[in-house]
């Protein structure tokens, strides 16, 4: 996916809006210890959110690379952001927001169908033959979430449509928009995308709040 994220992004950002970024960081560790390699990669991806944050956005903040509230909220001056991260052994996503927002990237084999079937209505697995997607769709989506109203489950998310672009803007990619949920707050939705191949798959998601 790195080899193609500067289209992810250019497609993702006319997506989501201009306050919108997206970054895909291909993590450089060696080592073969899972659990070492696993906060090695964290601590970079966050940090790589850390430098954007003060080189982009001119914004140093102390707690920058304790993320443990998804989406975390961050004062950058003029506005306040939203951010939300995600990796696999060998890729990090970070994306942020002025809107709360969600990511999920996955190696597309680790998701099993007896655990999306676990967390997915027999209406929501009706919505794609996809099952992979549905895993990613819910993770975003519940990423999504402020931290402080997020709901207790993941199952409390309700993917309401899921559509498949019959032509994707990105080569060797599929396109598929979704929208969700928050059935314990119905004034809470989500609108987002999911962007995948034979392999891989992100999905990023953006919550607002109707009357």
């Amino acid at each position: 996916m790195h080899s193609a994220s500067v289209d992810i992004q250019a497609f993702a950002t006319s997506l989501m809006g201009p306050d919108f970024h997206i970054e895909i960081v291909p993590f450089q560790t060696r080592s073969r210890d899972p659990f070492e390699k696993k906060t090695k990669n964290r601590f970079d991806l966050r940090t790589s959110l850390y430098n954007f944050l003060k080189d982009k956005k001119n914004f140093v903040f102390e707690d920058a690379l304790d993320l443990r509230n998804v989406p975390q909220k961050i004062g950058v001056p003029g506005k306040d952001h939203y951010s939300s991260l995600s990796h696999t052994d060998e890729i990090g996503v970070f994306v942020l927001d002025s809107a709360p927002v969600g990511v999920d990237y996955e190696n597309r084999d680790r998701i099993q169908q007896k655990i999306v079937e676990r967390v997915c209505t027999p209406d929501e697995l009706k919505l794609s033959p996809n099952f992979q997607l549905l895993w990613s769709i819910k993770e975003a989506s519940f990423k999504a979430i402020p931290f402080i109203v997020q709901p207790k489950a993941i199952t409390d998310l309700c993917v309401k449509t899921v559509s498949t672009a019959t032509s994707s803007p990105i080569n060797g990619y599929d396109v598929t928009q979704f929208s969700a949920v928050d059935t314990k707050s119905p004034t809470t939705h989500i609108q987002g995308v999911c962007i995948s191949n034979a392999s891989v798959q992100l999905a990023i998601a953006k919550a607002s709040v109707t009357a």
